[in-house]
């Protein structure tokens, strides 16, 4: 029997980083770019190009620019553009949340500012050195996300739901039993309150621009449930079990529960990564 209070170490899940990025220079949404912008940008592929999005940058008028060309819905699925939208606008006025320049939802591009390097460009030990210096700013940041509830629910159901489906078609047992373990741990996790979700808090998507942490990528974020993001927190940015237990939702819950619904949210997380690469793999 496996021990759910044992908080599980990541896995070697692989990378699905496509191996040639595609030509994006043909792309029709670059004219319509450099027609909001009044003139053409030279653009080039960003650092990391796991993400299903092409992610580009370029120079505009002194400033350093930030496109996201969204992947259609085989590529990224999962992620709800209209969902993202309402949650940009949910999190303009806080210091973590992304400068949005322009989010085109129908033509499927996302013109940002460009807020420096990401916590994961970093060597191993500046890396650390970093993360350390930011802990107030991004428990600040997880605090204040417990508290904004005004945003569409993520619909864990439709998720599950796809990827059972997905998976009885291929005939994948194996992937089906993970599946399985998956909503069992879910659903034994504290279900209330639900509050603002990122569901992706590694640390390529958190950038340092000029001393101020922000949080990118919000694809996947929804009111959702917040223990995988506080998971997400000890397993990317060594944030403590007391640290943790200062946060809204986790006051005056004794140390050992907490630690126990951290070790089955870490659970879910890596499930829910391996699902979503076997079902990208299998596309």
């Amino acid at each position: 029997m496996i021990d759910k209070d044992q908080v599980p170490q990541p896995s070697q899940l692989g990378s699905v980083a496509d191996a040639d990025i595609r030509d994006f220079h043909d792309d029709s949404r670059l004219a319509l770019v450099a027609r909001f912008l009044g003139r053409e940008v030279n653009w080039r592929p960003l650092h990391s190009q796991g993400d299903a999005n092409p992610v580009l940058w370029g120079e505009c008028d002194r400033r350093t620019l930030v496109l996201r060309l969204n992947a259609d819905a085989q590529s990224a699925f999962g992620a709800n553009r209209s969902m993202e939208w309402e949650v940009l606008k949910a999190i303009k006025s806080y210091s973590w949340s992304p400068d949005i320049l322009h989010y085109e939802l129908d033509e499927g591009w996302c013109l940002m500012e460009h807020h420096g390097l990401s916590l994961d460009q970093f060597g191993d030990e500046e890396s650390s050195h970093k993360i350390s210096g930011y802990d107030s700013q991004l428990l600040s940041a997880v605090n204040d996300m417990q508290k904004i509830l005004a945003v569409p629910e993520f619909d864990y159901h439709s998720l599950f739901r796809y990827y059972r489906q997905r998976f009885q078609h291929q005939q994948d047992h194996q992937h089906l039993m993970q599946l399985e373990e998956l909503i069992d741990d879910f659903f034994h996790l504290p279900q209330t309150p639900n509050c603002l979700v990122h569901h992706d808090l590694h640390q390529g998507n958190f950038c340092l621009d000029q001393g101020r942490l922000v949080i990118l990528d919000w694809e996947y974020a929804g009111r959702g449930n917040p223990w995988l993001d506080m998971a997400a927190l000890v397993r990317y940015h060594r944030v403590s079990i007391e640290e943790i237990s200062r946060l809204p939702l986790c006051q005056g819950m004794p140390g050992d529960r907490i630690r126990h619904y951290l070790a089955l949210a870490a659970r879910v997380n890596l499930s829910l990564e391996s699902l979503w690469i076997a079902a990208r793999k299998s596309a």
